[in-house]
């Protein structure tokens, strides 16, 4: 007898010709999906990286640059200027270049009179004039490591487009006339590292796609092999594949009416998705096989199915839900998605399996089980196999506990170890090329960390106070002496610049100007000339100013040491009427570590919360929850040590791991806990009751785990690190939940008879 007012068994064509008008209607949306490659998505979960870049493009006023670090063995000869000026000279020669900086195509202030003219930096190439160029380039503070490593062997080109190059198509045209400019220098010995927003956009797209051309076919073969193993049978494995498809199309569809945008690492939550529902759809077709040998035909098969994995498969699927809710109210943006998109893809699934699904196999059922005959050896052997394992469980059950225990507090002392030290370059491939070049420019050019810390003098024009300017300038200094930073530059530099360049070089003429009349002639010449670095480190209204610290990459917990001593010597004298606000300094370095590290205690947090809750009242019972998220303590505490133990960090994509997995793991022990409790309710002993539901979950569980494990040792052979991290954590995190549900929860169910008030919580 089917389940009353069950539209989907009483009525299977009306609800398959609703749902696929439906469906039709949802292919059109297919042609939206975009997967995004934007080089931000890599910063959000580094603040220092992402503030980095953030100034990057405020100075250069546009995203479409291109950075070229050019390796001279002698660059301040003619040969090397020479070499600099051709280099420059042909990418200016590219279409839509508005702008080429380098050595010899910059112009600096030179005074003319009693005003400001600007020329060439190299204007003069006798052996005299580059030496001083050399001695400027290397000590003058505003250019030192600026357009000049720091050991005079390399120089950086800028080149400004027109064209913003966010069509993969013109990605690919800007790499190739990139190195058909660069090859025949290259011939020459010269080296070059090129970094540029549209280079790695179209370098993650690519890596992107070779991981999907070899992924997907192994992702076929090991799903469809771990299927044939389960059902032995090609029909029901059709049947499987085509609910697969049919259910996509819906998620994707729901994606994009939410207005979700895919990227290169939230598009890992598909093939999650995909592996649920197939380990829903293997509950329901391994269900209908038991009920078809059994010797149930037509309606009533599908009915007694349904009646038997429904409940456990819903409460399987609120608690996958309650993991993606739990990270679905995170302050990272990748994450937040991650969580929404989970919790929408969790709803199709679970509602068009026992939905549709139902009413498709409702339809079919006799052309699907007719080949799914039952196999008496087979049959045979696995209740031996299952009993064997139950009996060594039982008589090993001491050390059963023991072991679990010991696991559980590994996890916990390890768990302090787990770093936190957030780096975008971790992103990406140890060879990744944009990875090389970052970590080039950040060795050879003094760093890529840019902080900034604002100093507002409380009112409009105020920056020119000289009191104010002597603090900022004292300020300045004790940061530019502190050997953790490559750089220190603030608003006072620039008025000594002028001043300099003003007094003719003479010795001690870098000097802020004492004369109030010299400092606005010196402010409009720069606002004339457009100077950079006049809007970098002060406000168009003259109130704030900027001190900007530049670092090498180093551990998270020494970087904020050093910014943290400057901000104490800021705070130390400042005038009356003067705010420091770090607002844009430590804190957006510290909001880095406390998102992941907040993030990731409370989305677990949350998790088990809401998943106790909500299996307590499902199941009017205090006891059988806390055994269901005691046998998921072990899985976290293997992430945890594991993560640890390979230094592994947490990140917006790892953070995922422990909730994404206890809302997985979850499941298997549902399941089990579910059957165990009815057959408990039906009268067995608790003896009786484990063995009989060991002997009919078993099975599905063990195959169920080995597909949502299969699909995740495949992105732990991923290009990118994250995914590779998160595939790794989160498999051997399943695996070990399989192993703690078929070993832990019979050891405790295996405890002697409860009293009468346990007895009571057992069978409510």
């Amino acid at each position: 007898m089917h389940p009353p007012r069950n539209w989907f068994l009483t009525h299977p064509r009306s609800c398959l010709l609703v749902t696929l008008i439906v469906f039709f209607a949802c292919l059109e949306s297919l042609g939206r999906i975009r997967i995004d490659t934007q080089t931000k998505v890599l910063l959000e979960g580094d603040q220092r990286n992402l503030a980095s870049y953030e100034k990057a493009m405020q100075i250069l006023a546009s995203e479409s640059v291109l950075v070229v670090s050019m390796g001279h063995s002698n660059l301040f000869s003619v040969a090397g200027i020479q070499a600099v000026r051709r280099v420059s000279d042909a990418f200016s020669s590219l279409p839509d270049v508005a702008d080429v900086k380098s050595l010899t195509h910059s112009v600096k202030p030179v005074r003319r009179g009693f005003s400001f003219k600007m020329e060439p930096l190299v204007s003069d190439e006798s052996d005299a004039g580059l030496a001083a160029l050399r001695e400027f380039s290397l000590t003058h503070p505003l250019m030192k490591n600026v357009l000049v490593s720091a050991d005079g062997t390399h120089t950086l080109l800028t080149v400004t487009f027109r064209e913003a190059f966010s069509v993969p198509g013109q990605q690919r045209r800007l790499r190739e006339d990139i190195e058909k400019i660069l090859q025949p220098f290259q011939a020459e010995g010269l080296r070059f590292t090129v970094l540029s927003l549209p280079l790695i956009e179209d370098e993650l797209r690519g890596a992107f796609k070779r991981d999907v051309q070899w992924m997907l076919p192994l992702l076929a073969l090991l799903v469809g092999s771990i299927l044939w193993l389960a059902l032995r049978s090609w029909r029901v494995l059709v049947a499987m594949l085509l609910n697969l498809g049919f259910v996509s199309v819906f998620i994707f569809a729901g994606w994009m009416v939410l207005g979700f945008q895919l990227n290169v690492f939230s598009v890992i939550l598909f093939p999650l998705l995909a592996a649920i529902h197939l380990t829903l759809l293997l509950h329901v077709y391994l269900g209908t096989q038991r009920a078809w040998r059994s010797g149930l035909k037509g309606p009533d098969a599908v009915a007694t199915m349904t009646l038997e994995v429904r409940k456990p498969c819903t409460y399987s699927t609120i608690t996958a839900l309650f993991a993606s809710l739990s990270l679905a109210f995170s302050e990272v943006q990748q994450v937040r998605d991650f969580g929404w998109m989970g919790v929408a893809g969790l709803a199709v699934i679970h509602g068009l399996t026992f939905g549709p699904g139902i009413s498709f196999l409702r339809l079919c059922l006799d052309w699907i089980m007719n080949a799914a005959a039952g196999r008496p050896a087979e049959a045979s052997r696995r209740p031996m196999l299952a009993e064997w394992w139950l009996a060594l469980i039982q008589r090993r059950r001491p050390l059963v506990l023991f072991l679990s225990v010991g696991c559980m507090g590994l996890g916990a002392l390890l768990a302090g170890r787990v770093r936190t030290d957030l780096r975008a370059v971790e992103f990406l491939a140890n060879r990744s090329p944009t990875r090389l070049a970052v970590e080039q420019l950040d060795r050879v050019f003094g760093g890529i960390n840019v902080v900034q810390v604002e100093f507002d003098s409380g009112r409009a024009g105020g920056v020119n106070d000289p009191a104010f300017l002597a603090y900022l300038e004292r300020v300045q200094k004790t940061a530019a002496s502190s050997p953790d930073f490559s750089g220190a530059y603030a608003y006072p530099q620039v008025l000594a610049m002028m001043n300099e360049i003003w007094e003719g070089g003479k010795p001690g003429s870098f000097r802020v100007p004492e004369n109030s009349v010299f400092r606005a002639l010196f402010v409009a010449a720069l606002d004339a000339g457009r100077y950079p670095f006049l809007r970098a480190l002060s406000d168009k209204d003259g109130r704030v100013a900027y001190l900007v610290l530049r670092s090498r990459d180093m551990p998270v917990s020494r970087y904020l040491k050093a910014v943290d001593s400057v901000l104490q010597t800021a705070k130390k004298g400042k005038p009356r009427g003067v705010r420091v606000s770090a607002q844009e300094g430590i804190h957006t370095i510290l909001e880095s570590d406390r998102k992941i590290v907040e993030g990731q205690l409370r989305s677990v947090g949350s998790t088990f919360a809401m998943i106790f809750a909500a299996l307590a009242g499902m199941w009017r019972s205090v006891t059988i929850p806390f055994l269901s998220l005691s046998a998921n303590a072990i899985p976290l505490a293997v992430v945890v040590a594991l993560a640890a133990l390979f230094d592994i960090p947490l990140n917006s994509i790892t953070i995922l791991v422990c909730a994404v997995s206890l809302g997985i793991a979850a499941d298997d022990s549902v399941h089990l806990l579910t059957a165990w409790r009815e057959r408990r309710r039906a009268g067995l002993s608790p003896g009786e009751a484990l063995r009989a539901t060991v002997l009919v979950v078993s099975r599905p569980i063990v195959f169920t785990s080995c597909i949502l494990v299969s699909v995740l040792l495949l992105f732990s052979m991923s290009s990118f690190p994250p995914v590779r991290h998160f595939g790794l954590l989160s498999s051997a995190g399943l695996a070990s939940a399989v192993l703690a549900v078929l070993s832990y929860l019979p050891a405790m169910l295996s405890e002697p008879a409860p009293d009468r008030h346990r007895a009571r919580d057992y069978h409510a």
